[in-house]
């Protein structure tokens, strides 16, 4: 037993039926979600590859979101669900690709499967890896033959009110991995080509990287963009921060959605006669994240880049809304939890007793009254507070 297990074990139940760890040989991590999702798994390949350092750790992703682990130095494999393959009916395209992962995880040699995701797809390949240890969340009644058939250890879950960071670790903790605090941070990392590709796109918009010239990023968007604040006040923040003599750097996702939102923010800005530095969805998410990790802060909402943000232990000022701020915050570099860390500042309107809800928008409208009604002075006096400036 370590010297703090007996304090990381605190508020998490004892089981009688822990598995033997000790001939696992390699390791199949399953997340077949989002971006973000992919991304706040990052500590628990740390606490495997702490556990077991002998182990070959791979993952299981969706298409689109390996760059989040595809330079993480915990991580072996990256295996790649290809959701393109897969759309519409039977073809021959989408038989190559079931064919293709069916080989993958029946050959894979894997002892141990940590499943992160509910669904028939994920309990499937649990089970065809035929791992002697699978361990994951409650599976739904119908998820192939149900949760006992996929799971050998299921890991208690709640529905709400715990961060996914933990969630995810308590799946390590029902197999008697109980990692230590300075172990659940959240990691990303950029990778070379990709900071080398940004410190260069950065010089030749304007930015002394090599002086160490700061700037801040503003991503003000989301896939989800019932989460986003009004186009009019990100400009107008914009503005208000760059009359600090800080610059800003303006990036969004390549969604048409995001890009006529960010062409609305560009208008506004015109108007406020505010030039900006802009990488509207121009950048890879690897780029992306090179370009957050220089910045002085990121200011954005509930969404992957801000998880990103916080993985580089870049600060963060972010406005959440109808998503839930103890499940989905931005994590802190101590691992010890969102609300236990100076480190970045969550705004919301408490005046909303109805927050959070998780619907998209309020009345179906795609907008979100406790997101839009935040005051640009409040968002602006918390980055001048947490950049330091003094007005």
């Amino acid at each position: 037993m370590s010297e703090n297990e007996e304090i990381d074990r605190a508020g998490y139940p004892e089981f009688d039926d822990y598995p033997d760890l000790e001939d696992v040989k390699k390791v199949l991590v399953v997340i077949l979600k989002n971006i973000g999702d992919v991304l706040l798994t990052s500590p628990v390949f740390a606490a495997l590859k702490e556990a077991m350092p002998w182990a070959e750790i791979d993952a299981y992703v969706n298409s689109g979101t390996e760059a989040m682990l595809a330079h993480n130095p915990n991580v072996g494999s990256v295996v790649i669900l290809n959701r393109e393959a897969l759309k519409g009916g039977f073809s021959l395209k989408r038989a190559g690709e079931e064919l293709r992962l069916l080989k993958i995880l029946r050959g894979g040699g894997y002892t141990l499967v940590v499943l992160l995701s509910t669904g028939s797809r994920p309990a499937n390949a649990a089970l065809l890896t035929g791992a002697p240890v699978r361990v994951g969340p409650e599976l739904k009644k119908g998820e192939l033959f149900g949760k006992y058939a996929a799971l050998t250890h299921v890991a208690p879950m709640v529905a709400s009110g715990r961060h996914y960071v933990e969630r995810h670790l308590d799946c390590l903790r029902r197999i008697g991995i109980f990692p230590a605090q300075a172990k659940r941070a959240t990691e990303f990392f950029e990778g070379e080509a990709a900071a080398e590709s940004a410190r260069a796109q950065l010089t030749d918009r304007g930015i002394d990287v090599e002086a160490g010239e700061r700037y801040i990023v503003v991503h003000p968007t989301s896939r989800w963009m019932f989460k986003c604040w009004t186009t009019e006040k990100v400009a107008e923040l914009v503005d208000k921060v760059q009359s600090t003599g800080t610059k800003v750097v303006l990036t969004s996702g390549p969604d048409s959605k995001e890009q006529e939102y960010m062409e609305a923010v560009m208008d506004a800005l015109e108007t406020l006669e505010t030039n900006v530095i802009s990488f509207r969805g121009s950048l890879s998410l690897l780029e992306l994240g090179a370009v957050i990790h220089g910045a002085v802060l990121f200011f954005g909402v509930d969404s992957a880049p801000m998880h990103m943000a916080a993985a580089v232990k870049t600060p963060v000022v972010a406005l959440f809304g109808p998503t839930f701020e103890t499940d989905w915050a931005p994590w802190p570099s101590s691992g010890d939890g969102p609300t236990s860390s100076d480190e970045h500042t969550v705004i919301t309107l408490d005046s909303y007793d109805c927050r959070p809800c998780g619907q998209d928008g309020c009345d179906g409208t795609k907008i979100s009254d406790c997101v839009t009604e935040i005051e640009v002075e409040t968002v602006f006096d918390a980055i001048v507070r947490k950049l330091g400036i003094s007005l």
